[in-house]
């Protein structure tokens, strides 16, 4: 089984990378590089995640350990069970649960059609990929509007720096330093460490700091898992207001939700 300096070496020459721009990618020294491919140090933990993403691969594949199968269980059914059951509830609001494969197969095959169902106490949205029941009133849904920290966030997601740098933390899956995202993502150093920090105050992404030969580098991770799905929603919905041909397939309404 080939080392962590062997693979080290075998993936940069792979990517056809020097040294030199393998350092730059990763915001380290070039002496560093050597140093690690030929045994005498090697990574800080920490940028273990981000030297496996700028060479394409795992950190187990770094260190030579095979990839294990996991068995999948019934939680990946999860949620598409729970989506249906949402199209259910719907179909059956209007009596109509004897159609219900076709008003399934319709909003399956037609991405700007939806169903809703609007009540004093809440509503249910259904669509190809979305089934949410919501709980609040109209009353308490529309103080939304005038939420300033929800404004600040939708200015930041509107950013074409911050957003390309939040679906590279994503894509990833691993730390980064604001150089390898600058390059992945095609901005200046300065540009990725500004998005990287914006990112940061919605604790979406965090950082620690880590001595390379002398050298503090800040590592950058992705967490919180479930504020990402916060922001997939989000982009959801947007995606859908944006539509100017969306098509309600079913609809039933309180007049508060509107006026």
């Amino acid at each position: 089984m080939a080392t962590l300096n062997e693979n080290l070496v075998s993936l940069r020459k792979k990517h056809q990378l020097t040294q030199e721009a393998l350092s730059e990618r990763l915001g380290v020294s070039a002496q560093s590089i050597s140093k690690w491919e030929n045994g005498v140090s090697m990574p800080d933990i920490s940028l273990l995640p981000v030297i496996a993403d700028v060479l394409g691969t795992s950190i187990d594949s770094l260190f030579g350990i095979g990839k294990s199968s996991a068995d999948h269980t019934d939680i990946d059914s999860v949620p598409e069970q729970t989506h249906t059951d949402i199209l259910k509830k719907a179909c059956m609001t209007f009596n109509d649960i004897e159609n219900f494969e076709k008003y399934k197969s319709t909003l399956n095959n037609n991405e700007n059609t939806c169903s809703m169902v609007f009540t004093p106490k809440g509503a249910i949205y259904a669509d190809k990929n979305l089934g949410i029941a919501y709980t609040q009133s109209p009353d308490e849904a529309i103080k939304l509007l005038g939420d300033n920290k929800s404004r600040e966030l939708l200015s930041l997601l509107s950013s074409t720096d911050t957003a390309a740098v939040l679906a590279h933390l994503v894509n990833c899956k691993h730390a980064v330093t604001s150089a390898s995202v600058a390059t992945k993502c095609n901005i200046t150093v300065e540009q990725a460490q500004k998005s990287l920090t914006e990112i940061a105050k919605y604790d979406l992404a965090s950082h620690q700091d880590i001595n390379i030969d002398g050298e503090k580098i800040s590592v950058w991770k992705i967490i919180c898992s479930h504020r990402l799905f916060y922001l997939y929603v989000i982009y959801q919905m947007a995606k859908k207001v944006a539509q100017a041909d969306d098509n309600c397939y079913y609809y039933r309404g309180n007049e508060n939700w509107c006026y």
